[in-house]
């Protein structure tokens, strides 16, 4: 399954701190993702609420070596904190399979349910573009393939949602067994690139810059025989349009 942030810290000026309240700059590191997280703060000191978010990426090639791996891209609402229970999501995988095949598909999930998988063709070099809609308990999540012409979109209403903080990710998914989650070998995806990263929060809209932005960088924690402490991946600084980055697939990361 996905979900939220794993083994996260933040490195800021005075050490380490909770992700809760992250500054503008400060990096966040992760055992199972990378890119960005937004947060806000309204002028009442009440956290900004998001209901959309939404972005694009090519689906990158998966490169497999004939270990089994899994590497998520998505854009969602909430999980960003380390206290939630929710997190709504729509994305896809570059994986590979026991017998060293590449996979590739299209998935969505709302947290605390498990993921599901959608029957949507997608190819490495597929344009994608994905929106999550968050309304009270009412979800919408759509992804469509530009390249291929194609749609998907489901409508929910769920008992619980997140929307304090919205997500631009790339992924090492992890295996869950209750309140339990083991993060799986990242595939070596090379690299993704997002454009048009956005998102409304309290009613305006806004690209991903505009926000209080965490940039987060994945890192191998060391525990995965599968995979060295060094693997991870790496975003890219936020482009000048303030919704454009890509995130780098790399095995020259120390641990944590």
């Amino acid at each position: 399954m996905r979900g939220g942030l794993l083994l996260a810290v933040v490195v800021a000026a005075c050490g380490f701190a909770s992700t809760a309240g992250a500054a503008t700059g400060d990096l966040s590191l992760s055992s199972n993702w990378a890119g960005y997280a937004v947060t806000g703060t309204e002028a009442n000191g009440s956290p900004t609420s998001f209901s959309v978010v939404s972005g694009s990426w090519t689906q990158p090639i998966a490169s497999c070596t004939g270990a089994p791996t899994w590497s998520s891209f998505w854009v969602g609402l909430g999980g960003f904190d380390e206290t939630s229970q929710a997190l709504e999501q729509i994305g896809t995988d570059s994986d590979c399979d026991a017998s060293g095949r590449p996979v590739y598909y299209v998935w969505y999930e709302l947290v605390p349910e498990p993921p599901v998988q959608v029957r949507l063709k997608l190819f490495p070099g597929d344009r994608v573009s994905a929106v999550v809609v968050v309304h009270g308990t009412s979800v919408i999540l759509r992804l469509r393939n530009l390249t291929r012409n194609t749609v998907f979109t489901r409508h929910s209403t769920v008992s619980t949602t997140d929307v304090t903080s919205a997500e631009w990710i790339a992924e090492a998914p992890s295996n869950c067994d209750g309140p339990s989650c083991d993060v799986l070998p990242l595939t070596n995806f090379g690299t993704v690139s997002f454009t048009g990263a956005a998102t409304v929060g309290d009613g305006r809209a806004a690209p991903l810059a505009s926000w209080t932005v965490t940039p987060i960088e994945l890192v191998g924690d060391g525990r995965l025989a599968a995979m060295p402490a060094s693997s991870g991946a790496v975003p890219s600084p936020v482009g000048a349009d303030g919704g454009s980055f890509s995130i780098s697939y790399s095995d020259e990361l120390p641990a944590p």
